[in-house]
């Protein structure tokens, strides 16, 4: 199984792509079915990092196959040593777990665009995707104020 977990920007639940600088964050669980192993990655500016334990507003578990889930898993082994290059208007957190669940999976997770700060060019964000996946499943945080 996979978790898609969203960070929305400032308090969340709602499209917002930033708030201030603050411009949320997206990341992936993998839970091995066979071992119960969990292992939680998020991608920054700086490459691949452990996210366990990081906040969230918005989860959506996906079941794979054995096959799909070692596709991922090789996916972001590889990205640990080389990770790809960051871009928040071209390829950030949400783009990278988008991508790399089309490509484990061949599905294709919603990809909203919305208006990044400062003048960058839109892109996908944290705000959009976790207001996406509460439409097709996902759950909100209920812990979160």
């Amino acid at each position: 199984m996979i978790v898609i977990y969203v960070d929305q920007p400032g308090d969340g639940g709602d499209r917002e792509v930033h708030e201030g600088l603050d411009v949320g964050h997206t990341f992936i669980e993998f839970i091995d079915g066979e071992t119960g192993e969990e292992a939680y990655y998020g991608f920054y500016p700086n490459g691949i990092h452990d996210d366990e334990g990081h906040d969230w507003d918005v989860r959506y578990e996906m079941e794979v196959t054995k096959e799909e889930f070692h596709e991922m898993w090789s996916e972001v082994e590889a990205a640990l040593s080389d990770a790809p290059d960051y871009d928040l208007s071209d390829f950030n957190c949400s783009d990278w777990v988008i991508d790399l669940v089309e490509e484990g999976t061949g599905i294709e997770l919603p990809d909203t665009q919305g208006d990044f700060p400062l003048g960058l060019p839109d892109g996908t964000n944290p705000g959009d995707l976790g207001e996406d996946l509460v439409d097709i499943g996902g759950v909100r945080n209920e812990d979160l104020p």
